[in-house]
Protein backbone atom coordinates (compact mmCIF):
# COMPACT_ATOMS: atom_id res chain seq x y z
CA UNK A 1 0.00 0.00 0.00
CA UNK A 2 2.38 2.42 0.37
CA UNK A 3 3.08 2.70 -3.47
CA UNK A 4 -0.67 4.51 -3.62
CA UNK A 5 0.06 6.17 -0.15
CA UNK A 6 2.68 8.09 -1.76
CA UNK A 7 0.91 8.77 -5.17
CA UNK A 8 -1.40 10.23 -3.19
CA UNK A 9 0.68 12.60 -0.67
CA UNK A 10 2.42 13.65 -3.89
CA UNK A 11 -0.64 13.98 -5.97
CA UNK A 12 1.59 11.82 -8.63
CA UNK A 13 -1.44 10.67 -11.01
CA UNK A 14 1.21 8.80 -12.93
CA UNK A 15 2.02 6.65 -9.88
CA UNK A 16 -1.21 6.26 -9.01
CA UNK A 17 -1.82 4.74 -12.17
CA UNK A 18 0.70 2.19 -12.39
CA UNK A 19 -0.43 0.86 -8.81
CA UNK A 20 -3.92 0.79 -10.19
CA UNK A 21 -2.70 -1.62 -12.79
CA UNK A 22 -1.11 -3.76 -9.68
CA UNK A 23 -1.71 -7.46 -8.63
CA UNK A 24 -1.91 -5.47 -5.30
CA UNK A 25 -5.12 -3.64 -6.68
CA UNK A 26 -6.67 -6.73 -8.41
CA UNK A 27 -6.53 -8.28 -5.02
CA UNK A 28 -8.16 -5.45 -2.93
CA UNK A 29 -10.67 -4.84 -5.43
CA UNK A 30 -11.48 -8.91 -5.32
CA UNK A 31 -11.36 -8.36 -1.54
CA UNK A 32 -14.17 -5.58 -1.29
CA UNK A 33 -16.15 -6.79 -3.91
CA UNK A 34 -17.05 -10.49 -2.80
CA UNK A 35 -16.66 -8.90 0.97
CA UNK A 36 -20.52 -9.39 1.43
CA UNK A 37 -20.60 -12.65 0.20
CA UNK A 38 -17.48 -14.17 1.72
CA UNK A 39 -17.85 -17.12 3.97
CA UNK A 40 -16.37 -17.66 7.87
CA UNK A 41 -13.06 -19.05 6.64
CA UNK A 42 -13.02 -22.66 6.61
CA UNK A 43 -16.75 -23.12 6.27
CA UNK A 44 -18.52 -25.00 3.47
CA UNK A 45 -20.51 -23.26 0.74
CA UNK A 46 -24.08 -22.92 1.73
CA UNK A 47 -26.24 -25.56 -0.12
CA UNK A 48 -26.98 -24.93 -3.48
CA UNK A 49 -23.92 -23.00 -4.02
CA UNK A 50 -21.66 -23.64 -7.29
CA UNK A 51 -18.41 -25.67 -6.09
CA UNK A 52 -16.02 -27.79 -7.73
CA UNK A 53 -18.18 -30.40 -9.34
CA UNK A 54 -15.54 -33.17 -9.85
CA UNK A 55 -14.93 -32.41 -6.23
CA UNK A 56 -11.14 -31.89 -5.93
CA UNK A 57 -9.48 -29.67 -3.98
CA UNK A 58 -8.74 -26.21 -5.73
CA UNK A 59 -5.84 -23.83 -5.50
CA UNK A 60 -6.02 -20.22 -4.46
CA UNK A 61 -4.73 -18.09 -7.04
CA UNK A 62 -3.80 -15.59 -5.03
CA UNK A 63 -1.65 -17.62 -1.94
CA UNK A 64 -1.50 -20.86 -3.49
CA UNK A 65 -2.92 -22.52 -0.65
CA UNK A 66 -4.79 -26.17 -1.79
CA UNK A 67 -8.04 -25.61 -0.66
CA UNK A 68 -11.08 -28.66 0.31
CA UNK A 69 -13.56 -28.66 -2.71
CA UNK A 70 -16.62 -27.68 -0.07
CA UNK A 71 -14.84 -24.30 0.63
CA UNK A 72 -16.44 -21.42 -1.01
CA UNK A 73 -13.12 -19.04 0.03
CA UNK A 74 -9.52 -19.65 0.51
CA UNK A 75 -9.07 -21.01 4.15
CA UNK A 76 -5.60 -18.81 4.16
CA UNK A 77 -6.34 -15.59 2.58
CA UNK A 78 -10.19 -16.23 2.28
CA UNK A 79 -10.38 -14.61 -0.88
CA UNK A 80 -13.39 -16.43 -2.98
CA UNK A 81 -13.05 -19.79 -5.11
CA UNK A 82 -12.75 -18.31 -8.39
CA UNK A 83 -14.17 -21.07 -10.97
Amino acid sequence: MDPILEAVRSKNAEAANQWASSEQWSTVRQLLAHADQMSTPGQPMEEGATGNAAGKSWTCLHCTFINMPSLSSCEICNLPHQI
